[in-house]
C-alpha cells in the first residue's frame, strides 16, 4: 500500500541553477558597498576554504548550515560576519539562483495530492528549494518538507529520510521516493526499505525509471497493482 510520495527538488521538481558568474561579481559589489574591498581571487580562495570544510562534512553525508558557510567565508577574508552582512549575502544568493518548475510539475502534484501524502527531501545547504516552492505556490501540496541545511543530514543518510517519515506518519513500506540521482535518491530510500523511482538515468536497484514527471501517476498505479494494495 502506497500512502506517501517523497520528492527531491533540484533536478526533479525544479530546473535551473545558481548563476555563479553573476553571484561572484555581486558579492564583490556587495562587500564594496559595506566599505570592504576584496579581489576576485581573494573571494574565490575564501569560498574554496569554506567549501573544503563543507565537503569534509558531506563526505559523511552531513550538512553545514548556509549561514555558517557564509560566516566561514567572511572570516577567511578577515571580515567580521555581522548579521546585516550575512543577511545581505543570503539575499544576493537567492536573487542569483534562477530555477523554475519542471515540465508537468504542478499538474502532477495536483493529481497525486488527491491520492497520497506528499513530502520533500532535498539536499540543499541553502533554502533555495524551499523558497522556490513558496514562490511558485507549490508548498501547499506538501505535508512535510525536509532540507539537509536544516536537519544536518544529507541523502543518502538514513536520518534525513527517517525525519520525513516521522513528519508524514508513514512507514518505509508505505512510502515511495522520487528523484534524479541514483546515489542519493535510490540508494538512500532502498536502504530503509522504501521504494524508489528514478527520474531519467539508469539504476538496476530503482523500482521504476521515468523520463518525465508526467509519467509518475501511472507508474505509481502500476507499483500498487503489482503489490495488490489499495490506495488510501
Amino acid at each position: 500500500m502506497i500512502r506517501a510520495v517523497l520528492f527531491d527538488v533540484g533536478g526533479t521538481l525544479a530546473v535551473g541553477e545558481l548563476n555563479k558568474k553573476i553571484y561572484q561579481q555581486g558579492m564583490l559589489d556587495l562587500l564594496e558597498s559595506f566599505g570592504l574591498r576584496v579581489s576576485g581571487r581573494e573571494l574565490r580562495q575564501a569560498v574554496g576554504v569554506a567549501m573544503n570544510q563543507l565537503n569534509q562534512l558531506r563526505a559523511k553525508h552531513l550538512e553545514m548550515d548556509f549561514r555558517e558557510f557564509r560566516r566561514l567565508t567572511l572570516l577567511r577574508l578577515g571580515i567580521t560576519p555581522t548579521d546585516e552582512l550575512l543577511e545581505a549575502m543570503a539575499s544576493l544568493y537567492y536573487r542569483c539562483f534562477k530555477i523554475e518548475p519542471a515540465p508537468g510539475c504542478r499538474e502532477v502534484l495536483d493529481t497525486l495530492s488527491k491520492r497520497y501524502l506528499l513530502g520533500v527531501v532535498s539536499n540543499t545547504m541553502s533554502l533555495a528549494s524551499k523558497r522556490f516552492l513558496e514562490a511558485n505556490g507549490l508548498s501547499g501540496y506538501f505535508k512535510a518538507q525536509v532540507y539537509s541545511g536544516e536537519v544536518g543530514y544529507r541523502k543518502p543518510h538514513p536520518k534525513i529520510f527517517q525525519i520525513a517519515l516521522e513528519r508524514l506518519g508513514t512507514s518505509p513500506a508505505e512510502t515511495v521516493h522520487v528523484g534524479n540521482l541514483p546515489g542519493e535518491d535510490v540508494k538512500g530510500p532502498k536502504a530503509l526499505g522504501k521504494r524508489a523511482i528514478l527520474l531519467r538515468g539508469h539504476d538496476p536497484e530503482a523500482d521504476a525509471v521515468i523520463h518525465s514527471l508526467t509519467e509518475l501517476p501511472e507508474v505509481l498505479k502500476r507499483l500498487e497493482g503489482s503489490e495488490g494494495g489499495a490506495v488510501l
